[in-house]
């Protein structure tokens, strides 16, 4: 047997290894999920993770450096999926544009659980510098996404739009978050399509004058 007979040659990684390792990877965002939505982001633990995965510790760190690294993930599956569909809405012809762009936001907007770890991570990157310029990244990405449909939006209107794109671009995804937390802080309150009266208003296009509800007068109020 010659010197290169012994040489083992090295493994290939066919296609059946890439999808064990999608699946894996996939069981852990999916169990990651429900443990933070269970114990919150900070209570949280890997060997939870892992358990609820029916997987080992050591399968979380073959895919995940950290837990910060694990939730940043799911943060990202959640981007992916709203960005190019709220692209998409904004080059939408005419009066179909806002009613798009509204079905996104709707759809898109963050239930009580996924606003509670958000909030939860944004404290977090406040103390911890790698965490705030990672989510930082993330920020400018959803922003220059959608800086270009609104730039594409704004050469279809007859008037100018009431502030810069650029400052349009940084304050919706402000904006969405904080009515979101307002709204699951006193829901009893909320005011009947606030968000797609604010929208219209932003974007340029103005609704007809928002009835008596949707001004958000109560019986005492009113």
């Amino acid at each position: 047997m010659t010197n290169s007979d012994r040489t083992p040659h090295p493994r290939r990684k066919g296609p059946g290894r890439e999808e064990g390792k999608r699946r894996t990877r996939q069981q852990l965002l999916d169990a990651a999920l429900t443990v933070f939505a269970r114990e919150g982001f900070h209570a949280a633990r890997l060997d939870d993770v892992a358990r609820e995965a029916g997987l080992t510790k050591g399968a979380v760190y073959s895919n995940f450096a950290s837990k910060e690294d694990l939730f940043l993930a799911l943060y990202d599956h959640r981007l992916g999926e709203v960005a190019p569909r709220m692209v998409q809405a904004f080059a939408r012809p005419g009066d179909e544009r806002l009613e798009a762009i509204e079905a996104v936001l709707g759809e898109a907007a963050p239930n009580s659980t996924w606003l509670q770890l958000e909030l939860e991570f944004c404290l977090f990157a406040l103390r911890h510098e790698s965490a705030r310029l990672k989510l930082a990244e993330r920020g400018r990405w959803v922003r220059q996404a959608l800086h270009a449909a609104l730039e594409t939006h704004s050469v279809t209107l007859d008037r100018p739009l009431p502030v810069s794109v650029g400052v349009l671009a940084w304050t919706l995804p402000a904006l969405t978050l904080a009515l979101e937390l307002q709204a699951n802080v006193m829901p009893e309150d909320r005011p009947a399509r606030v968000w797609p009266t604010l929208l219209r208003t932003l974007v340029g296009q103005e609704s007809s004058r928002p009835s008596r509800a949707e001004e958000g007068c109560s019986s005492e109020g009113c």
